[in-house]
């Protein structure tokens, strides 16, 4: 089994030490990674205020940098609090045996959805 370990240069074969570049359309490529902390005009909803800088706009979640003193947090697209949510979540014993209850009773009475 060929093992590679990623280096600058490209991908190393661990065995025989032979580099393989990143190649995208007959140029190295190298993975980018977005280290700046500049964005595009970006309006801030705890406060109102547009902001370029990433640090600054996250500053305006802190209770200090608010009008309303208090604590926010930021969100984007991650759906993870979703999951955990449903994970918590507790199934009403109630509810469910009544629903059961119910449909016997419509079984038993000839009334049944097709």
């Amino acid at each position: 089994m060929t093992t590679y370990v990623f280096t600058p240069d490209g991908l190393m074969d661990k065995s025989t030490g032979i580099v393989t570049p990143f190649n995208r359309n007959g140029r190295v490529f190298r993975p980018q990674i977005n280290t700046s902390d500049d964005q595009e005009p970006t309006m801030s909803m705890a406060d109102g205020k547009y902001y370029t800088s990433k640090a600054k706009m996250r500053e305006s979640y802190k209770p200090g940098g608010n009008p309303q003193g208090a604590t926010f947090v930021e969100v984007g697209d991650d759906q993870s609090y979703k999951k955990q949510a449903q994970i918590n979540r507790k199934p009403d014993e109630k509810t469910i045996a009544d629903s059961v209850d119910r449909a016997f009773a419509d079984l038993n009475n000839g009334r049944f959805s097709e």
